[in-house]
């Protein structure tokens, strides 16, 4: 093949909201998409109009240089590497129909599949590079219609059909046990999943309009796909096991046909307004995802050990206290009633009790219960001793601790309204600190013991005020500072230099930390999601890192805050 190179500069661009860092790929002035990587990762396939039709080219990305693979009459298209990275195989349409074909090593064009009347499309390679998957479209009146086959890699005469359909199938991806491809019903384009153990087929998609060109990770544990759910394609990211999708692309323009690289670090995608091909860093983004279900994930926070996080969630029916086993993944519900919902949780500083808000009936009341390593890893063992604060009627929530654990800040509706109270855990009585009809909300103490910090919406906006335990009248925080939104639920790291609030501008809530003693200039967001609202940060012990809530069907993620807070030094 003619080895004509062309110098691609490689061109970093903003991210803007996105919280992805981007690199565009390729800059020519023509079509570029459908990428797919090397094995190893050093070469990227890929589809381009620059000599004319659509053919293939190679990228290399260690030396930048495009590489052109096919140099024909027809029109190439759907790359897709062996295994072993000898080899690519791909849709052509040399001769008046859609044939595959591959490219040998010696850059030999062998033809796989030569069936009149029928096109074959979107090829695939199995991972261990036995089998490859295809589509065909049959044109015949008797056979007509889409079929997903599987032809043995050494012997292109064996061939067997998996699954049938009358409606338009596309893009298979292949990745250990999981085959998922795409098809079209009567409304909108969906994932099925396929078992190639009994060729079962079920839909996987579901609530998303248009949902196609699915990406495995090499690990199959997770996938990528582009949906217009919202009037224009743009790329998801999910779990395989549990169809939840996060959007990682922010911008407006059409994304299309994700690639994972090898080591499952990265995704290159094409973008169809400017027709270019970029690539996304997404391994940081999967790690701080902590906890992913089927179910609200709420109120995280981290035991000192790091390991273990305690959570609320109605994963399993209804909202109940959950221990995590970071290191081993696993969950067990600790305090569980039947007739109730736990909705709030805070650990005491040594770590040796939690505060829960349990709402029965419409009531509000609050529990504490011992946390031990024993009643970590048993089921229901630390609601068996949990005791209720007050044995009265009262509406009480969002209870927080001091440092110390002596005392113990909430919301009480006691004087009528939502005010913050303070309970002294040794004398057993509470004292009122604030008196407005208005709202108080989400109180914590600062780390000295000395005041008490919340949000209230005494300004026509919410925003942070503080008060003094000792009793006083309250001072505003942050008031005035968000012309265009509010400030909610404040979080004081350990070393009591920052604190972490909820910011929300034009509808969009993010995580932001600062300095109150220097005031806006230090202000700095940690999460920058515009698709998503992330709420209710928590410190971990060490200060390293914030555990958050995030996502329409809400989940719990972890981001470091190191390089934030190194940054405004």
């Amino acid at each position: 093949m003619p080895k004509s190179f062309i110098l691609v500069a490689l061109v970093v661009v903003s991210a803007g909201c996105n919280p992805f860092n981007q690199e565009q790929i390729t800059t020519l002035s023509c079509y570029e998409g459908q990428p797919a990587f090397s094995p190893n990762g050093d070469v990227m396939a890929f589809v381009t109009t620059q000599t004319g039709d659509r053919h293939i080219w190679l990228y290399d990305l260690g030396e930048r240089i495009t590489i052109p693979v096919t140099v024909n009459e027809g029109v190439d298209e759907h790359p897709s590497f062996a295994p072993d990275g000898e080899r690519i195989i791909f849709t052509s349409r040399l001769n008046g129909q859609n044939d595959l074909w591959i490219v040998s090593p010696n850059d030999e064009l062998i033809q796989v599949t030569k069936t009149d009347s029928v096109d074959e499309i979107f090829p695939v390679y199995s991972p261990d590079g036995m089998y490859i998957w295809y589509i065909a479209i049959s044109k015949s009146a008797v056979d007509g219609g889409y079929a997903i086959h599987r032809t043995e890699a050494r012997n292109f005469s064996k061939s067997e059909v998996i699954y049938r359909s009358r409606g338009p199938l596309e893009k298979i991806t292949v990745a250990k046990d999981k085959i998922v491809f795409g098809e079209k019903n009567e409304a909108s384009w969906v994932l099925m999943r396929l078992d190639p153990a009994t060729g079962s087929v079920a839909r996987w998609s579901d609530g998303y309009r248009d949902v196609r060109h699915a990406a495995l990770s090499p690990d199959g544990k997770h996938l990528f796909f582009s949906s217009d759910t919202n009037g224009y394609a743009q790329i998801f990211f999910t779990r395989a096991d549990t169809f939840n999708p996060v959007l990682i692309s922010g911008e407006s323009k059409h994304l299309d046909f994700p690639a994972w690289t090898p080591d499952g670090h990265a995704m290159a995608y094409q973008a169809e307004t400017s027709y270019d091909i970029r690539r996304i860093e997404v391994k940081t983004q999967m790690e701080q995802m902590l906890i992913e279900t089927n179910g609200d994930d709420r109120s995280p926070v981290m035991l000192a050990d790091g390991k273990t996080l305690l959570y609320v969630s109605n994963a399993e029916g209804r909202y109940a206290l959950y221990a995590r086993n970071l290191s081993a993944n696993k969950a067990i519900r600790i305090a569980y009633w039947p007739d109730a919902d736990v909705t709030e949780c805070d650990l005491r500083n040594d770590g040796r009790a939690a505060v829960v808000s349990v709402v029965r009936g419409g009531l509000s009341t609050l529990y504490e219960m011992p946390i031990t390593q024993a009643n970590l890893i048993e089921e229901y063992a630390a609601g068996k001793s949990a005791y209720a604060l007050f044995q009265d009627s009262v509406h009480r929530y969002a209870a927080h601790y001091a440092i110390d654990g002596k005392a113990i800040t909430y919301v009480s509706l006691k004087g009528g309204s939502p005010d913050i109270w303070v309970y002294d855990t040794a004398t057993k009585k509470e004292k009122q600190l604030t008196i407005d009809m208005r709202t108080e909300a989400n109180p914590v103490f600062s780390n000295d013991g000395a005041y008490i910090y919340f949000d209230a919406d005494w300004a026509g906006r919410w925003s942070i005020w503080r008060v003094p335990v000792s009793g006083g009248m309250p001072s505003p925080v942050t008031r005035d500072k968000t012309p265009y939104g509010s400030d909610r639920e404040p979080s004081w790291s350990p070393d009591g230099q920052w604190l972490a609030i909820t910011r929300t501008w034009y509808d969009d809530a993010d995580i932001w930390l600062y300095k109150t003693d220097e005031g806006e200039k230090t202000s700095r967001t940690l999460s920058k999601d515009n698709n998503h609202q992330e709420r209710r940060g928590r410190w971990t012990h060490d200060g390293k890192y914030m555990i958050y809530e995030s996502g329409g069907n809400t989940d719990i993620w972890m981001q470091s805050v190191a390089k934030l807070l190194e940054a405004t030094k």
